[in-house]
């Protein structure tokens, strides 16, 4: 089984959302970003235990996790130090291009997915509404279900 999960507000317990507020988020966004408080976000985030738990244990037992997250190529290796420290174990890390806006690529990333987990209720319901295949569950709403999946 091939197993997506998003990044912030699921394996992290940080707040980083910025891309569904319209512009207001763009220009949030843009101010973390200039002002270099994007990475000291990222970098302190709290991992979210249960949900690493759980992709760590699916790992563990020979399924595929894809890591896919709307942070942008730029922050790659600032997001592979916090998985590394936070014990997430992943076979692909897939990050949104530059220029390429969060509904587009997780369309196109989570299509390959057999289940996919995401904190974001508006990106399930947009993903529903394109066709995604795959099983999609809100981590705020389907804790039990993705325990019970992974067995912890």
């Amino acid at each position: 089984m091939i197993i997506g999960t998003d990044m912030d507000g699921v394996l992290t317990t940080s707040p980083i959302h910025c891309g569904g507020l319209g512009a207001v988020g763009k220009i949030v966004w843009g101010f973390l970003r200039a002002t270099r408080l994007a990475d000291r976000i990222m970098r302190r985030a709290q991992p979210r235990a249960w949900v690493c738990a759980a992709a760590r244990k699916l790992h563990e037992v020979g399924h595929e996790v894809r890591v896919i997250t709307a942070r942008e190529e730029r922050y790659r290796l600032l997001t592979q130090e916090w998985l590394r420290k936070n014990e997430v174990h992943y076979h692909h890390l897939i990050m949104r291009p530059r220029g390429l806006d969060t509904i587009s690529f997780k369309v196109a990333a989570v299509a390959a997915c057999d289940v996919y987990w995401e904190d974001q209720q508006e990106i399930i319901d947009e993903l529903k509404a394109r066709g995604c295949p795959a099983r999609l569950y809100n981590t705020t709403k389907h804790a039990d279900a993705i325990c019970a999946m992974a067995g912890v």
